[in-house]
């Protein structure tokens, strides 16, 4: 979805995460901070390796 500017994508954000805070219990700034480092990661276009030796912890 295209916002039309970045005020109304925020918006938009902002009340889909609390609306996620609100169904599942997690407070609204730690998924602020998920949100964050996902799209840091995506950013630097990183990928997870499957198998192989660790050394990032990810949440679930």
């Amino acid at each position: 979805m295209k916002y039309k500017t970045a005020a109304a994508f925020r918006r938009a954000l902002e009340e889909r995460l609390r609306q996620q805070s609100l169904q599942c219990g997690q407070a609204l700034t730690r998924l602020r901070k998920m949100v964050a480092f996902d799209r840091f990661l995506a950013r630097l276009d990183f990928q997870l390796p499957i198998g192989g030796p660790g050394g990032l912890a990810v949440a679930g």
